[in-house]
């Protein structure tokens, strides 16, 4: 994304300027689902520029938006993921052993549901 292209040339502060600017548009959107997905692209950009506070927050949001449409999918198992990176990375390991753990869980349900096909 342009953020990380100017966060990888130095440019933090652009960088996240640019990133306040898409949430700000995010905020516009009238469908949960795409606001909950914009939510968790936009706090995976502050995860690779180690805003890990702002991840989680952006990630808590994103998923709680997400909550009841579809949220049982690879995509917020993976979100999960991220989501105990951000608490890993920022020194709360038993927050990211529960992140993790509700990742696994909707790994191991979608298996069953594939395997029972």
């Amino acid at each position: 994304s342009e953020s990380q292209a100017l966060y990888t040339a130095g440019k933090l502060s652009d960088a996240e300027e640019n990133l306040d600017a898409a949430l700000s548009a995010t905020d516009k959107m009238k469908a949960d689902s795409s606001r909950g997905d914009a939510y968790l692209k936009i706090a995976e950009s502050y995860l690779h520029l180690q805003k890990f506070e702002r991840a989680k927050a952006l990630m808590e949001e994103g998923l709680k938006l997400k909550k009841g449409i579809g949220f049982k999918s690879v995509a917020s198992a993976n979100a999960l993921d991220n989501l105990a990176q951000a608490y890993a990375r920022s020194g709360d390991l038993t927050g990211a052993s529960q992140k993790e753990e509700e990742a696994l869980k909707i790994y191991e349900s979608l298996h069953k549901t594939d395997t029972q096909d």
